[in-house]
């Protein structure tokens, strides 16, 4: 894949086959399931305009209930989504899924960072952390199929005092070492990342420091559920207009 983010690709769309995407799988289990449900897909790189994007699925069914298909809407990465991922001046929030696999690749395990203050429109970072790719194992379960926008258990929110932004490489202001807060959305594979500077006075403990990134993160987990929420509303109302 060499193409530019929003720069159409010359390769022909129509009629290849894209079954082999997260999000074409995770909704065709849903309909072999007979569920009535979204499935919430890994990050892939489009192939029609180079955009990462991750996508909102839901299987479709024929008039004998078995699955025919399966709707698909993709959500480009970005700056903030709208207005329902934010950043302060003390917080920088980041959104982070599980990458797919490419057409000539297999996933390596890392993730791409989703949502980043200086995004623009389809740009993405690869992350490999261990807290995110733990949290993202423990999230998720057995059953990919069966997810859920709850908030995190307590157990399942993480902290670091050493985290490094890997957009720091085309980013400088983002260099250095960072507090951070990790926490799931749900069991979607995707995670909430949010740093804070670390440029605390030497009087102050780590531990400080650390539960200034975890109250941070919780904060940050219902804007990323919302966010959720509001893709899996906008599939659900294109899926009645098209029946």
């Amino acid at each position: 894949m060499t193409a530019q983010y929003g720069k159409e690709t010359e390769v022909p769309i129509i009629g290849r086959d894209f079954a082999w995407r997260d999000y074409f799988q995770g909704a065709w289990e849903l309909g072999e399931a007979g569920l009535d449900a979204t499935y919430v897909s890994s990050v892939f790189q489009s192939e029609l305009d180079g955009y990462h994007k991750f996508a909102i699925s839901t299987p479709i069914y024929g008039d004998d209930g078995e699955p025919i298909g399966v709707l698909v809407g993709a959500v480009p990465t970005a700056a903030n989504l709208g207005s329902l991922v934010r950043h302060d001046l003390q917080n920088i929030t980041a959104l982070v899924g599980p990458r797919d696999h490419e057409r000539e690749d297999q996933p390596d395990g890392s993730h791409w960072i989703l949502v980043h203050p200086d995004y623009v429109e389809g740009e993405a970072d690869p992350l490999t952390n261990p807290q995110v790719e733990l949290l993202e194992r423990a999230s998720r379960g057995a059953l990919r199929v069966e997810q859920s926008l709850g908030l995190p258990a307590p157990s399942l929110v993480q902290s670091s005092d050493d985290y490094r932004d890997p957009t720091a490489t085309r980013h400088p202001k983002y260099a250095g070492r960072w507090l951070a807060g990790f926490a799931p959305v749900g069991n979607t594979g995707l995670v909430v990342v949010v740093q804070t500077e670390y440029d605390l006075p030497p009087r102050f403990e780590t531990q400080f420091g650390r539960q200034l990134a975890l109250w941070a993160v919780l904060s940050a987990v219902p804007g990323a559920l919302l966010m959720l929420f509001a893709a899996w509303h906008r599939r659900r109302r294109s899926a009645r207009r098209a029946v």
